[in-house]
């Protein structure tokens, strides 16, 4: 049943959301008067995601191969020359650079987002074997040199961590995207083979994933209190620490540890995100989730299964498939008619994330177990 609410949830996002002839979305439909034409780069990517999961679906994902080179090989967001930013480095823009749009801001989160979701089709396509040269993977270690050079390594206080967006107006370093680093160096060790002099790249990334997650240990995890085994938010441009809780920056913390036992075999890493799993079921179940955005919802639990693989625990499962089903009965929040998740209440508009979320959770949770391995 889970399958086939996917298909239906995946087919309203194509139907009301996705441009055909542009290979675009847009961002929320009905679209707000005087909005962009197209979807940023963000919820684009997130429908992306979606569309892979649904690639790995049993039975029926092979019908949905076209859509990966839709909306994965052909992403229109990428310039490989920069005309703003810190960082001279090719990268996704916020929005379509011309001829479709007026281009934008390079955010290093959505890039290493984008990142990962290569490194997952490639995953999915061979079944995770080393590869010495990939034109995907290629294209996702230059997002990791990109990711990388963003590491703030003057900044103080709290020296370390990446900055949330390649430019002077913003100076904020996050969990998210300083995990999502970790996730992606440990991500492309593991799937390259070693070339040069004595594998010097490879080494490399693994020192890279390694800084990344004890930057995020050391700043912004919470050790003591109600909130403990959590991570805070972010530091701020001003230095202080932003307290805020948000449930993705759990997730993504959780999908580094995972791979960082897998690269370099240490138990820690493995306890620690259990340690912040469990934590984080407890904190944000006992509220039922209020307040927290449909999509990172998604982005926590696609990560928690990736550490269900290793572990083989199926509480993550069982939760996400939980919040899933709830959504989908709640006619408050599923529109019947138009299979559209309305999570800002009736009447309002249905945004590219918000579906792009519950479809994620719905094809994941009709996934065979063992597939969450490919999972990045």
């Amino acid at each position: 049943m889970t399958g086939e609410r996917a298909v239906q949830a995946y087919a309203a996002m194509q139907r009301h959301l996705y441009l055909q002839g542009a290979r675009l979305y847009r961002e929320s439909v009905p679209t707000a008067a005087g909005g962009n034409p197209f979807a940023y780069v963000w919820p684009f990517e997130e429908a992306a995601k979606a569309a892979l999961y649904m690639r790995g679906l049993p039975d029926v994902g092979h019908q949905y191969a076209a859509d990966i080179e839709n909306v994965v090989d052909r992403l229109a967001y990428w310039q490989p020359r920069r005309r703003n930013g810190i960082v001279n480095k090719p990268s996704y823009a916020s929005y379509p650079p011309f001829p479709l749009g007026q281009g934008g801001d390079t955010y290093l989160d959505d890039n290493t987002w984008i990142a990962l979701d290569i490194v997952q089709a490639y995953r999915m396509r061979t079944g995770g074997r080393p590869a010495r040269h990939d034109a995907g993977l290629e294209r996702a270690g230059q997002i990791l040199d990109l990711v990388s050079a963003a590491w703030a390594s003057d900044a103080q206080p709290y020296p370390g961590g990446v900055y949330w967006v390649d430019a002077t107006w913003n100076r904020d370093r996050g969990a998210a995207v300083t995990a999502g680093l970790a996730a992606l160096a440990a991500h492309l060790h593991d799937l390259t083979e070693p070339a040069g002099r004595n594998g010097r790249a490879t080494v490399d990334r693994v020192q890279t994933a390694i800084e990344a997650y004890r930057w995020l240990r050391a700043t912004l995890w919470i050790e003591h209190g109600s909130e403990a085994g959590l991570y805070h938010d972010k530091v701020l441009g001003d230095g202080r620490i932003d307290t805020a809780q948000w449930i993705y920056n759990q997730g993504v913390p959780v999908a580094a540890g995972v791979m960082l036992h897998r690269i370099t075999g240490d138990t820690i890493y493995l306890e620690q995100a259990e340690q912040t799993a469990e934590a984080a079921l407890a904190w944000y179940g006992r509220q039922s989730y209020a307040g927290q955005p449909a999509i990172f919802v998604a982005i926590f639990f696609r990560n928690l299964l990736q550490l269900a693989a290793v572990t083989g625990a199926r509480a993550y499962h069982d939760e996400m498939l939980a919040y899933a089903d709830r959504a989908w009965r709640d006619p408050s929040i599923h529109d019947r008619a138009t299979g559209l998740f309305h999570f800002e209440g009736p009447g309002r508009p249905c945004t590219l994330l918000d579906q792009a979320a519950m479809v994620q959770l719905l094809a994941l949770g009709a996934w065979p177990t063992e597939q969450y391995r490919s999972l990045a």
